[in-house]
């Protein structure tokens, strides 16, 4: 199978592994996945998928953190709660991102997919305060990750729910309750590494 002429309809061969990946994902557990199933079902040759991707995790890593939905995730740990997002959620189109986190984090997912998302969730909300996981004492990153992945594993259970309904079930007292608290945890190790450095 050919490099596509420049000039061709073909998606690269980088989206289509990616792609494939999805497909792949929803028709067997990650597990099960082989480097072979996603050559043939994004009709590519193992090089090609060798020359783009160190490996299978390689490419599930990209695939996993390129559906996080980053701009709710900022806009959380700006101080918006899940149901202040309701509203803009009309012109925003959730459902394929909503399920393939579900097959990531659900059944067909493993562990390794989970820590994927969870991972690239926290270094988001870090990279929103200006910290790194080493800034926070040991009690903050426990609280952080459970947290994260508390979040994180909705996805897993949310088959069939619409991207609004999905947020109204994170929106309950108790999940925007513990986000709040979550941010202020993050809030407080952003203020005591702000104070460490004018103190030098």
């Amino acid at each position: 199978m050919g490099r596509p002429a420049k000039n061709s309809n073909e998606k690269p061969a980088e989206l289509r592994m990616q792609e494939a990946f999805w497909k792949v994902l929803a028709e067997k557990p990650y597990t099960q996945m082989t480097v072979a199933d996603i050559a043939r079902a994004s009709e590519v040759n193992k090089n090609t998928l060798c020359y783009h991707y160190e490996c299978l995790d390689d490419l599930a890593k990209q695939c996993v953190n390129q559906e996080l939905p980053i701009d709710i995730i900022n806009k959380i740990a700006s101080g918006k709660l899940p149901c202040e997002l309701l509203t803009e959620l009309d012109e925003l189109n959730r459902a394929e991102t909503l399920a393939r986190l579900n097959l990531a984090i659900g059944p067909h997912g493993c562990g390794i997919l989970a820590e994927f998302a969870r991972n690239a969730a926290l270094s988001l909300w870090f990279e929103r305060f200006n910290l790194t996981e080493s800034d926070l004492l040991p009690e903050e990153v426990i609280a952080c990750r459970f947290v994260t992945s508390g979040m994180l594993s909705v996805f897993g259970v949310a088959e069939g729910l619409s991207p609004k309904e999905f947020i109204s079930f994170v929106s309950s007292p108790l999940a925007s309750s513990v986000i709040s608290k979550t941010l202020e945890v993050l809030k407080t190790a952003q203020q005591r590494k702000e104070n460490t450095e004018s103190a030098r």
